[in-house]
């Protein structure tokens, strides 16, 4: 039976593979967890737990030792309540020792999930791994100096992979639930007709693809971006929405110049704090076309989207109405 150690289990992606993992009986699931009252359906699963906070040195743990994989996934996310000096202490000290603490344990295989915005540029139509790569943002930067260290600390007795998932979505998380209401009441506009090319990725395919690096000598020292393979526009993902959730399509647009524009003088209230209703990332999904290209994953790992548009935003709307989003 392999031991597998996961960090950032109780999040959304987390929440999913732990689960998926507990499906096979040759797995026994280590999650390193701040709160242990936030994992207890994970418990009760099957799934063992141990108190860590990965910006603190610790010791090792018995229920830790021996684990032959360990898979990286606890990271401050971009949002208006992290600080950056919180960002940096999870993201890039925090890698750095839970690195150590995979060496230490004896780990083979060290499997770490970064970004796609890390391959996103304006200039490059179509983005893959060997893209140059330009964060703007402290969450872009402290992901790819975590990169930088995880790569580093390959060898041939210690694997490591880089996951760059781009945007994704379904049942268990819940960033898209702003999106999904404002359709629901009908107070969603578009920006020049929500015409760029809008990648998503459903939580499925992306566990799919994780569990494929698992022992996959293939994977060994590589970089994949996951994405979607055939990426709709923004506008046809909120139709979508609106088809399954039973109400009218959006209709309004509005002018990209003129929301620039509007957004430029909200900007500086975002910098400082202040709530405003366009944030940066919001301004980002609504005009800029994003999509990656996913060729390595899919030759390397034989990387498909099962889940189509359709399923996945009905699997979205059933959770958001289970949970009282909708």
């Amino acid at each position: 039976m392999k031991k597998v150690l996961i960090t950032g289990a109780t999040g959304f992606i987390g929440g999913a593979l732990v689960k998926r993992l507990l499906k096979n009986k040759n797995y026994k699931i280590i999650c390193l967890v701040r709160d242990l009252s936030k994992a207890a359906k994970l418990k009760e699963l099957g799934a063992e737990l141990v108190k860590w906070d990965m910006t603190d040195s610790q010791n090792v743990e018995d229920a830790m030792r021996n684990a032959s994989i360990v898979i990286h996934l606890a990271a401050v996310l971009a949002n208006k309540h992290a600080s950056k000096t919180e960002m940096r202490a999870v993201n890039v000290d925090g890698t750095r020792n839970i690195l150590k603490i995979a060496k230490l344990i004896g780990a083979k295989q060290f499997i770490f999930l970064s970004s796609a915005l890390l391959s996103w540029h304006r200039s490059i139509d179509c983005p893959n791994e060997e893209s140059p790569v330009l964060p703007t943002t402290e969450y872009e930067k402290t992901k790819l100096e975590a990169e930088r260290l995880v790569k580093s600390a390959s060898s041939s007795e210690f694997q490591t992979t880089v996951m760059r998932p781009g945007v994704v979505y379904g049942p268990g998380g819940i960033g898209f639930s702003p999106l999904f209401k404002a359709v629901k009441t009908g107070k969603f506009f578009y920006v020049n007709n929500g015409s760029h090319i809008f990648e998503l990725t459903f939580i499925d395919d992306l566990i799919d693809v994780i569990l494929a690096t698992i022992g996959n000598n293939s994977a060994y020292g590589e970089t994949f971006i996951i994405s979607e393979q055939n990426p709709k526009t923004f506008r046809e993902f909120t139709e979508q929405i609106a088809r399954t959730i039973g109400v009218t399509p959006p209709k309004l647009s509005i002018p990209a110049p003129v929301f620039k524009i509007a957004w430029m003088f909200l900007y500086p209230l975002e910098l400082l704090g202040l709530p405003i209703p366009i944030s940066e990332s919001t301004f980002k999904t609504l005009t800029l076309r994003r999509v990656f290209d996913t060729t390595k994953a899919k030759k390397m790992l034989n990387y498909t989207a099962r889940i189509s548009l359709e399923e996945g935003v009905k699997q979205s709307v059933d959770y958001y109405k289970n949970i009282g989003i909708l």
